[in-house]
């Protein structure tokens, strides 16, 4: 186990600001069978202001995984600096699809098709988000995810894999361009014989050809390959 919880306290960071969030803003989405619900939060003054795209876990939680969750990470971003959206996924407990629908139960294509959906109509929450108009430095995006979130937020960044709807789908590509940087925090990483048991049981079938490249190394801030995935992935000698 490494004690990276414990050295971020050492990390500098800037000062904190005031905040303001906007929250439901509601995006039409005929394709994906349920409007896409967000949150935007961010700092109530500055001008080209980086954005955050951040993508919630799977888990059993009402409200964690939708985007109602991570207040103390959302916040700490958007007090020094950064404008925060969260979409709620469609696996969502309070704002999603049954598992067994079409997709389900982790809908993982919907998920990253939802990062990209925001970057097309960021024009539409500015204008639902007034504060921020005109603000945000869309040359500047990075993504943060947790756990499910951090394999949406590694394939946004080039990671590959195998549809497990499809297997004769090998290498799956849904790199997004606009996204510049990213943040996994326990990610499902490799899959394949790299899991554990219990997460190979709820991730296996889709990650069994997961591939993180030197070239999304390469974009992860803060840490490289031997850091990302340890809480799910077994310990080598």
């Amino acid at each position: 186990m490494n004690n990276l919880i414990k050295d971020a306290r050492r990390i500098p960071v800037g000062d904190t600001g005031t905040t303001v969030s906007f929250s439901p803003i509601t995006l039409a989405a005929p394709d994906r069978r349920l409007p896409l619900e967000l949150r935007i939060t961010g700092p109530a003054a500055g001008e080209a202001l980086p954005i955050v795209l951040l993508s919630h876990g799977h888990g059993p939680s009402n409200y964690i995984p939708s985007k109602d969750g991570y207040g103390p990470l959302v916040n700490f971003y958007a007090e020094r600096g950064f404008v925060v959206i969260q979409p709620t996924h469609l696996n969502s407990k309070v704002a999603g699809l049954p598992a067994g629908a079409a997709g389900g139960p982790l809908f993982w294509r919907s998920r990253v098709e939802d990062m990209s959906l925001i970057l097309d109509r960021l024009d539409e929450i500015e204008a639902a988000a007034p504060a921020f108009k005109g603000r945000l430095d869309r040359a500047k995006v990075a993504v943060v995810g947790h756990s499910m979130g951090g394999q949406t937020a590694g394939m946004l960044l080039g990671a590959r894999l195998t549809d497990p709807k499809d297997p004769a789908a090998q290498d799956v590509n849904v790199l997004e361009p606009r996204i510049k940087a990213g943040v996994l925090l326990t990610a499902p990483g490799n899959g394949g014989d790299s899991l554990t048991l219990e997460q190979w049981a709820h991730y296996g079938p889709l990650l069994r050809s997961g591939e993180i490249s030197p070239a999304v190394v390469a974009k992860l801030i803060g840490c490289g390959r031997a850091t990302v995935y340890r809480r799910l992935q077994r310990e080598e000698p």
